[in-house]
């Protein structure tokens, strides 16, 4: 994590020229971030280890994990049993905190892979009002692989995503939130 002053400067607050790093699970890949209501910033992406998680973390504004935040500052997973792989890519943060991460499965044959939409509590637990168990997998068709890469919350209470699919190019979902 990286962050400058309004002038470009390295913010030595946030581990100066070098930034700072966190280990969610060698290796681990960050995609993702956002910027809650109080300016905890929540990063999004794999933990790659061995079976391949999603990975969440939460950050104080001073650069500290979020111990508030899942454990220690860090949420993992997989969107489902049965999935090889759960990645994340994007994420957007409603206006009451809660949080919408985009991302994509492996299931065992690529093609029958999944998008998903994680939507998780500002303490970093699922949302049981969201789809099931906080979790929405959808399958883009038969032999059909999906990525979520972006997503944006609109104004009018719905979540856009957008990605691409391996035999259409781009796609589009929208979700009532």
């Amino acid at each position: 994590l990286f962050r400058t002053d309004a002038n470009g400067t390295p913010d030595t607050g946030l581990g100066g020229v070098e930034g700072k790093s966190y280990n969610v699970g060698v290796p681990d890949y960050a995609y993702g971030m956002a910027l809650d209501s109080v300016g905890k910033i929540v990063m999004v992406g794999t933990d790659g280890s061995g079976m391949e998680k999603y990975a969440l973390a939460r950050v104080l504004p001073g650069g500290d994990l979020d111990t508030g935040f899942g454990t220690g500052g860090i949420v993992k997973g997989g969107f489902a049993s049965g999935l090889k792989a759960s990645f994340l890519r994007a994420v957007v943060l409603q206006p009451d905190d809660r949080i919408l991460a985009i991302g994509y499965a492996i299931a065992g044959a690529e093609e029958n892979s999944p998008c998903a939409v994680l939507r998780l509590m500002p303490d970093g637990t699922p949302d049981p009002e969201f789809a099931t168990g906080g979790v929405f997998l959808w399958k883009t068709g038969a032999g059909k692989l999906g990525h979520w890469l972006y997503a944006g919350a609109i104004h009018d209470g719905r979540l856009v995503a957008v990605g691409r699919r391996s035999d259409a190019g781009w796609m589009v979902l929208r979700i009532w939130l």
